[in-house]
C-alpha cells in the first residue's frame, strides 16, 4: 500500500476581534515543526445535533415532506449554537473516565457550555425557504419538538 503525502498550506493568524478582519501575522518563525489538531469530529456532531433539533435533513435534498439543510437562509445565526455544542462535546470527551470525574475541571466546563447551549437554543431561530424562491417563508425555533409522521 502506498501512502502519499499531501502538502497542506495554512494561513496562521493571531486572534482577531473579527473573523472577517485581515490575518495578523504571528511571531516570526521558519522551518519549525508544527502539529495541527482538529476538532472536526466534534464540529460535525454539533452540526448534526443542531439540524436534528430543527427537524432538518443534512445536504441539499431531503425525502418528501422533509426540509433540506440547503433551505436554511440564515446559517450564520446558528454558528454560535454549533460552537457551544462542540465545546460541550470537547470538554465531555476530556472528562476523566473514572475517579472524581464529577468534580473535574473538564466536567464543570462541559456543564457550563451545556447551559450556554440551552440558553442560545432558546434564543435562536432558523429561517427556511420552503418553496425554493430564495426568500425565507418559515421560521423554526429550536426550543420546540417537531413531530413528523412517517
Amino acid at each position: 500500500m502506498h501512502r502519499s503525502r499531501r502538502r497542506l498550506v495554512v494561513t496562521v493568524s493571531r486572534l482577531r476581534a473579527d473573523a472577517e478582519a485581515d490575518p495578523l501575522p504571528p511571531s516570526p518563525a521558519a522551518g519549525k515543526p508544527v502539529a495541527v489538531y482538529t476538532f472536526a469530529p466534534q464540529l460535525a456532531a454539533a452540526h448534526a445535533e443542531v439540524l436534528r433539533l430543527l427537524g432538518v435533513e443534512p445536504g441539499d435534498e431531503a425525502p418528501e415532506g422533509r426540509v433540506a439543510e440547503s433551505a436554511i437562509t440564515n446559517p450564520a445565526d446558528l454558528r454560535r449554537l454549533e460552537c457551544l455544542a462542540a465545546l460541550r462535546l470537547i470538554f465531555e470527551a476530556a472528562t476523566p473516565a473514572e475517579g472524581a470525574w464529577r468534580t473535574s475541571h473538564e466536567f464543570n466546563r462541559a456543564q457550563i457550555y451545556q447551559g450556554r447551549f440551552e440558553a442560545e437554543r432558546q434564543r435562536v431561530a432558523a429561517l427556511l425557504d420552503l418553496d425554493g424562491d430564495g426568500v425565507a417563508d418559515a421560521t423554526r425555533r429550536l426550543n420546540v419538538i417537531h413531530v413528523v409522521r412517517d
